[in-house]
């Protein structure tokens, strides 16, 4: 079986974090300017990986959840 995940942004973050500081550590993981984090949090829903095998969506998910970021 050959199955393949999406990994996407809502906008939304864990409750208690800071949204400057999780844009800002959104922004260092992706190696982007925060402005692209920005306008990620405002055009939410978005796709940030599409079509990937489950282990590396669930990397990314990881990944994207230590920053204070919540994503599906």
């Amino acid at each position: 079986m050959n199955d393949s995940y999406n990994v996407i942004f809502e906008g939304n973050i864990k409750q208690g974090e800071n949204p400057l500081e999780v844009k800002r550590n959104l922004a260092a993981l992706f190696k982007v300017d925060i402005m692209r984090i920005e306008k990620i949090f405002l055009k939410s829903p978005a796709v940030i990986k599409r079509d990937i095998p489950r282990e590396k969506a669930l990397k990314y998910k990881s990944a994207i959840e230590q920053t204070g970021a919540l994503c599906q």
